[in-house]
């Protein structure tokens, strides 16, 4: 225990005085600090009356519709409350500013006391911003109103203020003759002679380089012919239909269920897909095929449909199991690191 005892005497005035005493007028009458009487309060029970006044049915719905897009002073106003109790009530019933409201507060304090970080602009320097801005450059405009450029910028875009047409058609052609006399010295001059011209190109050095080179027309090692069934990595068979280097090799490839029924009923739906009434991927036929949607797949995959019940139940015996073992494995690391 830290500091000296509570009496008796002490513990009686503290519960007579706690409901109706302000906490700091208590501590100082009993020469305690705040923080022990508060503490001694709490662990006795001891409250303080509720006076706030109760929320009715109309003042909530009021509450409701305004809190969005109106200040919290004016809701106040209108419900004979303070700021404080809206903020409370909105949080009790987790309501939020919009977006549109808080860019809107935000431009107002910034427009109204400068922005709310470095230094404040003062009425003097927004006025002689909105004279220098359109016809000088940005540096000199910092220089003389005393801020960044990034805050010239910024309080200019708030004011609307923008370049004028003349300042920037000058400083467009003063860059565009800088970057003419700047880049001079780097580029070819008229009549420039290429420096490999009339050499050899690739391919028709000595040696045996010309006989491994690929010859025109030459095929590629994976290349096949139109019409090549294969299976895919999941076991779909899937047919070559194009040749078409133009596009990605996907295009070139059909799965030839997809053919088989497309030549039979139409393309396939958006949102459908055909599924083997069989699960045999293998046995292409027009009647081992149904069309279905991609919700209804995913109930025909849900395990209680493709497994026994008898083989489900284990599956989650199995897994309640192992959850359990796992969480008497984190209760025991303690343990484990002290020993």
């Amino acid at each position: 225990m830290n500091g000296r005892a509570w009496t008796a005497p002490e513990l009686r005035r503290l519960r007579r005085l706690y409901p109706r005493t302000r906490t700091a007028d208590i501590a100082h009458a009993l020469g305690r600090p705040l923080s022990g009487v508060a503490s001694k309060a709490n662990d006795l029970g001891l409250r303080k009356p509720d006076n706030r006044k109760k929320w009715t049915a109309r003042e909530i719905r009021v509450l409701r519709k305004l809190y969005a897009d109106t200040p919290a002073a004016e809701i106040a106003a209108a419900l004979g409350r303070k700021p404080h109790e809206i903020y409370y009530q909105a949080s009790v019933l987790k309501l939020r500013k919009s977006k549109s409201f808080k860019s809107r507060f935000m431009k107002q304090q910034i427009a109204k006391n400068g922005p709310l970080w470095g230094s404040r602009w003062t009425p003097a320097q927004i006025e002689r911003l909105r004279v220098l801005y359109p016809q000088h450059p940005t540096k000199a405009v910092a220089k003389a109103t005393g801020h960044s450029m990034s805050s010239c910028f910024k309080m200019a875009e708030l004011h609307g203020l923008k370049k004028s047409p003349a300042y920037l058609a000058v400083m467009l052609h003063r860059v565009s003759t800088k970057l003419k006399e700047s880049g001079k010295a780097h580029r070819f001059p008229k009549g420039h002679v290429p420096a490999n011209k009339g050499l050899r190109r690739p391919g028709y050095a000595p040696g045996r380089m010309r006989e491994t080179q690929f010859k025109k027309g030459r095929q590629t090692q994976t290349w096949v012919p139109i019409g090549t069934e294969v299976l895919d990595d999941y076991g779909y068979l899937k047919r070559k239909v194009s040749d078409d280097h133009a596009k990605p090799s996907r295009f070139n490839w059909r799965y030839v269920h997809v053919l088989l029924w497309e030549a039979a009923h139409g393309p396939v739906p958006p949102g459908h897909v055909l599924k083997f009434i069989d699960d045999d991927r293998g046995n292409v036929a027009l009647n081992n095929l149904c069309l279905v949607s991609r919700a209804d797949l995913a109930r025909l995959n849900v395990m209680w449909n493709r497994y026994p019940r008898a083989l489900c139940e284990v599956i989650q015996l199995r897994g309640a199991l192992n959850r359990r073992i796992n969480r008497r494995l984190k209760d025991e690391k303690p343990h484990r690191r002290s020993a």
